[in-house]
């Protein structure tokens, strides 16, 4: 939720991975479960405090990730009225995310951005981001590698530095596949821990790490808990309303 990668793949797939980065005194998430919902099935991490997740997708064709902050730092000031985390599992509920976002009332929840890959028709990839006052939508490239990081752990300078970790990888690895945008997201940086993607400032680090592979109909989810050092991969499909496996 604090770092996120987007990978354009061919024939309208991607890879979608994010870095968790929380407080170690936070209750540890679960390995990704799949429920059912009126909108059908989702799968996702459910967080351990507040019953939301960070990151998920429905079998109608849908994926959310969510970064905590808008565009800048805020000062955080709770309580809020609702978990971010569950306004991601709303959306991956609601069989309508444009109305849902356009509607929901968001006036005492805090800041927050979301990306959104929805291709129940054509093919959409969305920024959304509440700033605490305001709420923007942005149409996204769907074939351009994009880099967030979270502006409530990173200012303007390292960000940018971020970027330019991601476009020397993109360079080093043109025919990348899961395995090496998940090396990138646990040894990217310049040896300083508190600014590298897998962060650790001894309080705050980077707890897990989960990437989703969408392929078609099939979905290919991996998902590291750092903290245990433990690793799981699911198998989800789109359209035909069932689990596979996981292992």
């Amino acid at each position: 939720m604090c770092t996120v990668t987007y990978l354009p793949l061919p024939n309208n797939n991607f890879l979608l991975t994010s870095n968790r980065d929380v407080s170690v005194n936070r209750k540890p998430a679960s390995f990704p479960i799949t429920m059912e919902t009126s909108n059908g099935k989702i799968i996702f991490p459910k967080d351990g405090e507040a019953n939301g997740t960070w990151i998920g997708s429905n079998e109608k064709n849908r994926t959310v990730v969510l970064l905590n902050g808008g565009f800048e730092n805020h000062i955080s000031n709770p309580p809020y009225d609702k978990s971010r985390g569950l306004i991601v599992r709303e959306i991956l509920e609601t069989t309508d995310f444009w109305n849902y976002l356009q509607t929901e009332v968001l006036t005492n929840i805090e800041p927050f951005t979301l990306l959104i890959l929805d291709w129940q028709n054509e093919f959409q990839f969305w920024e959304f981001t509440w700033d605490g006052e305001r709420k923007y939508f942005k149409a996204l490239d769907q074939n351009q590698p994009i880099i967030y990081s979270s502006p409530t752990l990173f200012d303007a300078s390292i960000r940018s530095k971020r970027e330019q970790w991601f476009k020397d990888w993109l360079t080093q690895n043109p025919n990348y596949e899961q395995a090496d945008i998940l090396n990138f997201h646990e040894v990217a940086g310049e040896g300083n821990p508190h600014e590298s993607v897998f962060l650790n400032r001894g309080y705050m680090q980077t707890v897990s790490v989960t990437s989703i592979q969408k392929q078609d109909n099939l979905s290919t989810i991996f998902y590291h808990d750092t903290i245990s050092d433990s690793f799981k991969y699911s198998f989800f499909e789109f359209n035909h309303n069932v689990e596979l496996v996981t292992i």
